[in-house]
């Protein structure tokens, strides 16, 4: 079971990131879904990749609260990149947005915990 956590939370989250503007346009222009250097630990990167973040967070506000696992996150990146006809994808860039994406949702979710969000956008 414990493979399985977080499965349901992240269905259509290709999609959801689809509808999104700012992500639509980068990946229509051939750019990946997290940018290459961006960090998974402080409140820079959060921001920087904030139009990714949004959909994943409000998914696991709304299931639960559990984080998607990386396996989950992979097909809906992959997905995404496939919808967007970026087919040369090596997995390794799969593998680090997921991870760069499950990283930063677990800083966010551990300074919400911590009363040390800024409400401020």
């Amino acid at each position: 079971m414990v493979g399985l956590v977080g499965c349901s939370s992240c269905e259509g989250l290709g999609e959801a990131w689809s509808s999104v503007e700012e992500i639509r346009e980068s990946m229509l222009a051939g750019n990946r879904l997290i940018p290459d250097g961006t960090g998974s630990d402080d409140i820079k990167s959060a921001v920087q990749v904030k139009a990714v973040l949004e959909p994943v967070l409000r998914m696991v506000a709304e299931q639960n609260k559990m984080i998607p696992e990386i396996p989950q996150l992979r097909v809906e990146i992959n997905n995404l990149y496939v919808k967007y006809k970026q087919l040369s994808r090596p997995d390794s860039d799969l593998q680090n947005d997921a991870w760069t994406i499950r990283k930063l949702c677990t800083f966010i979710k551990m300074k919400a915990r911590r009363y040390e969000v800024s409400l401020v956008t």
